[in-house]
């Protein structure tokens, strides 16, 4: 059988197989074959596939295979980004351990640190700021990590961001603060760290 044979949106058995962890398929593939950074017609691959479901073990296989860590889907998003926005702490530390740009931007220039902050995800959170992530980063409307997080009500992300430098008197494009954001959605707590 064609190992990097692909079906009409480009998907191959690889990429099937990392995204629903199946190690040993992974295995036999790429024991086989099969091209670890195909991609389909969004630009996704195998890893990212991998990253966002959270299956560090395929993470481990692919990267060990020469999968390249830091490219980008259509939406610019990386594997450490997608694994970053999910909460999938063994695979940002895979990722990370394995060369991942920790500053890249997708198409709107959030960043991994700034998924993991929307999310709640405060040990990826604090992985990605011990890896160097720029904790005052903005997106294309302005807004920090911090931000998003005091948005959200993670206090636990707050706290992590703040200890590690985040400005918490920074505006967006609209000239709104992270407290701004934190009172205007009732996060007590939040509001409580920023204001101290």
């Amino acid at each position: 059988a064609n190992v990097n044979m692909t079906d009409t949106d480009r998907i191959t058995a690889l990429m099937l197989a990392s995204q629903n962890g199946h190690e040993a398929c992974v295995c036999m593939l790429l024991h086989n074959g099969a091209n670890v950074n195909m991609t389909d017609t969004d630009c996704i691959t195998a890893l990212m596939l991998a990253s966002l479901n959270g299956h560090e073990l395929c993470v481990c296989m692919l990267v060990h295979n020469e999968a390249n860590v830091n490219t980008t889907n259509t939406w610019g998003r990386t594997a450490l980004m997608l694994a970053s926005q999910k909460g999938h702490g063994a695979c940002v530390r895979t990722l990370l351990h394995n060369g991942a740009n920790v500053n890249m931007t997708d198409t709107d220039r959030i960043t991994a640190l700034m998924l993991a902050s929307l999310n709640g995800h405060e040990l990826c959170v604090c992985m990605l700021v011990h890896n160097e992530a720029n904790v005052n980063t903005t997106n294309t409307w302005g807004r920090t990590a911090l931000m998003l997080a005091s948005q959200k009500g993670h206090g636990a992300c707050v706290r992590t961001l703040l200890h590690n430098g985040a400005n918490v008197n920074m505006t967006d494009t609209d000239r709104i603060t992270a407290l701004m954001l934190a009172s205007q959605n009732g996060h007590e707590a939040c509001v409580c760290m920023l204001l101290h």
